[in-house]
């Protein structure tokens, strides 16, 4: 039985960004050089707000102390998640949520 899948990544290398850029390294520091690369930005795929995923650490002090009493009561990542999402309107990713557990 097959599955439907999505991707993100391109079908094609036509369809790939060719944004990049040259990082050289004398003897004391990294440096990008001028000239060297493609600035052109394509082929990106639009997120809506709903899918875009927020930065654990930007999240408030009384959030991540929510999320420490969900670790005391063991529930699950997904109530963690759910929780965030019902009371932000932050969307964090199960591995956001599961990191911050083991960190707070």
């Amino acid at each position: 039985m097959s599955r439907r899948t999505s991707t993100m990544r391109p079908m094609s290398v036509q369809h790939k960004c060719r944004f990049s850029f040259y990082v050289s390294f004398d003897t004391t520091a990294f440096l990008i050089v001028n000239g060297r690369g493609s600035p052109q930005h394509s082929h990106h795929p639009n997120l809506n707000d709903e899918e875009f995923r927020y930065p654990p650490r930007l999240l408030a002090d009384d959030t991540l102390e929510v999320i420490q009493g969900l670790r005391n009561d063991n529930a699950s990542l997904g109530v963690a998640v759910n929780f965030v999402y019902d009371n932000t309107g932050q969307m964090l990713t199960r591995n956001n949520v599961y990191f911050l557990i083991g960190s707070v």
